[in-house]
């Protein structure tokens, strides 16, 4: 039955990781690398947020085990209090032997692919056919404000491809009205590295639940390993990203 499920879903999936999953892939390999010059990151907000988780990986990556929650990294007789998973395995990672960007970018990328699959997951639960829930995903993903219409309106007066694959500003960013953050993407996404964690748990543990709740003809055995499942992704979550939790809550 599991088989059936997921053969029935095969096209949905690769259309999925063939777009989004392609243009998230190339997105993230861009943000973090080492030129001779120094650290680069890729964009404004990563460059602010990821200073500070990789001052949080570098404590699981070079301290002893028995320092890692002595103090905050940033702030001096500090607790530790942030959420620290991401920043855990990543820095498992560099002390496993990954580069410093090949300890962020790779988990990153497995988050956001975990992450689109759990949105059209929950979306099919809800909407009940594919079609639907992979247009509620691309919704999501588009539904940035109108900033696109900004450089549609800035693009006529200059017709050039380059000016569309690297605009000069950053249209959804809208200073006069003090929205600073931009799009999904670049403003939660991308920089913020525990809400993208934190996002992917929980649209799976969703996705169980409505799933075990929608199916009670479902075999007892198959019902308690999803709860189960669901019931530990709840758990780590506070370690994750507090508000993913409170949002499931």
């Amino acid at each position: 039955m599991i088989r059936k499920k997921l053969l029935y879903h095969r096209d949905s999936v690769l259309f999925i990781l063939a777009t989004f999953g392609v243009y998230f892939i190339f997105l993230f390999a861009r943000m973090l690398q080492f030129r001779p010059d120094g650290l680069w990151a890729g964009h404004v907000h990563v460059w602010g947020d990821w200073s500070l988780h990789i001052a949080m990986a570098n404590i699981f990556a070079y301290k002893n085990p028995s320092e890692w929650f002595a103090y905050h990294p940033y702030y001096a007789g500090g607790k530790f209090t942030y959420a620290f998973l991401t920043n855990m395995i990543s820095g498992l990672l560099i002390r496993a032997g990954f580069t410093l960007p090949g300890a962020f970018l790779l988990p990153s990328i497995f988050y956001v692919l975990i992450l689109l699959l759990g949105i059209y997951a929950v979306f099919y639960q809800v909407l009940g056919t594919k079609k639907a829930s992979i247009t509620a995903l691309t919704l999501f993903f588009f539904s940035s404000g109108p900033g696109f219409l900004r450089l549609f309106t800035e693009w006529q007066k200059v017709k050039s491809l380059q000016f569309l694959i690297f605009p000069p500003i950053d249209y959804t960013r809208l200073e006069k009205y003090q929205w600073l953050a931009g799009n999904a993407v670049n403003g939660m996404l991308v920089p913020q590295r525990s809400f993208l964690f934190g996002m992917a748990i929980t649209v799976w543990v969703m996705a169980g639940l409505l799933y075990a709740l929608r199916h009670p003809e479902m075999r007892t055995t198959w019902r308690r390993i999803i709860l189960v499942a669901c019931g530990i992704g709840a758990g780590i979550l506070p370690i994750a990203h507090m508000h993913s939790f409170i949002v499931l809550v």
